[in-house]
């Protein structure tokens, strides 16, 4: 799972043909696993348009969208991602 946080790493990224290259590859699923890009942008973006979930937010809104992300995968890991900090 890929998240991208008002994140254009498709274009506007200085290794963005590298990340697009690594992207496509794994979209291609010839293990049987496909990664999903999940794009939370506050503007449209190459990205975004590439995206399997696009959630359009408010600037300001992305960060808290992080916080709750991170919140979610900490408390689903059962607080093991702290200790191991």
């Amino acid at each position: 799972m890929i998240v991208a946080l008002d994140a254009d790493f498709l274009q506007d990224h200085p290794d963005a043909l590298r990340l697009a290259r690594a992207f496509a590859k794994n979209r291609r699923g010839d293990d049987g696993q496909m990664n999903r890009l999940y794009a939370l942008e506050s503007v449209h973006s190459i990205t975004g348009a590439q995206a399997d979930h696009r959630f359009a937010l408010a600037s300001g809104a992305v960060a808290i969208a992080a916080m709750k992300i991170a919140h979610a995968v900490i408390e689903r890991a059962g607080g093991a991602l702290l200790s191991q900090a």
